[in-house]
């Protein structure tokens, strides 16, 4: 029996589907900073062809290891963006790396460097070492206690106002933005509505449609500035085997929260 209810669990995680701001039909990631609209490896110069692409995978995959989101292929306007001039030194058997890391719409360039030291005879480059020390390195910078964007929770409607299905809901919701470390501090508290006006207002809609077989689970997450101006919204729906939403509904909605929650952040964030 508890081997059943693992493969149930895992069945309802990997398919549930998500729709969302960003999400392309050639890749799944979506953009949003390192922690709001994510980071697009560029230029790499200096390097041959094959080690570019080799060391930009690297890269990327180490920043998400980070909890970064990172990219070689997909940006928009508000990415960070991550360049490099690889310079060769024979004489002392060194590359420098020089880094240039910077944010178009703040006008923040910060610069990085990494000396490798490589073997004469082969004069091969470590390049796993290279992208985990220029991730570091930004990990480090963006890891910084930074200022947070109130996310009001201004209406929760589960299943026509299931309270002990809400109160699961949001206390999944707080775990998430805490374990991902997001900069977004979200509250129940309406007053600050009117006290605060750098905040953004959440209204989720959840809907369960019965069918003979299958219900299907509708979300609705609505996000508006303080002004009531529509910010924009993420949808996601999936059908499910009947009768496995309300049993199985704390891992459901946390695995629905994984799947919205960058986009979350990026909406919370957009001006």
């Amino acid at each position: 029996m508890k081997n059943f209810f693992y493969i149930i669990i895992l069945f309802l995680t990997s398919c549930l589907n998500y729709q969302g701001p960003f999400q392309s039909e050639k890749s799944p990631l979506l953009i949003s900073e390192h922690k709001i609209f994510g980071i697009h490896i560029s230029e790499m110069n200096g390097l041959s062809n094959l080690h570019k692409i080799e060391l930009k995978e690297l890269i990327s995959s180490e920043l998400k290891s980070n909890n970064i989101l990172a990219s070689e292929k997909i940006f928009n306007k508000n990415s960070y963006i991550l360049r490099s001039t690889a310079i060769r030194y024979k004489l002392e058997n060194e590359f420098v790396f020089l880094w240039n890391f910077s944010h178009a719409s703040s006008g923040k360039i910060i610069n990085f460097k990494t000396e490798v030291t490589v073997q004469k005879q082969y004069f091969k480059l470590n390049l796993n070492l290279i992208a985990k020390d220029i991730s570091n390195k930004i990990s480090q910078y963006l890891h910084k206690p930074q200022k947070k964007r109130i996310l009001i929770i201004n209406n929760i409607n589960i299943f026509q106002n299931q309270k002990p299905l809400e109160k699961i809901f949001i206390k999944n919701l707080i775990n998430n933005i805490e374990l991902k470390n997001l900069n977004i501090l979200l509250t129940e508290n309406k007053n600050s509505i009117s006290q605060n006006n750098n905040l953004r207002i959440l209204d989720i809609k959840i809907e369960k449609i019965i069918y003979k077989d299958e219900e299907e689970i509708k979300i609705n997450w609505m996000i508006r500035n303080k002004e009531g101006k529509s910010i924009g919204s993420i949808k996601q729906s999936k059908l499910i085997k009947k009768g496995l939403i309300d049993k199985f509904w704390l891992q459901i909605s946390d695995k629905i929260i994984e799947m919205a929650l960058l986009d979350l952040n990026y909406l919370t964030w957009v001006d």
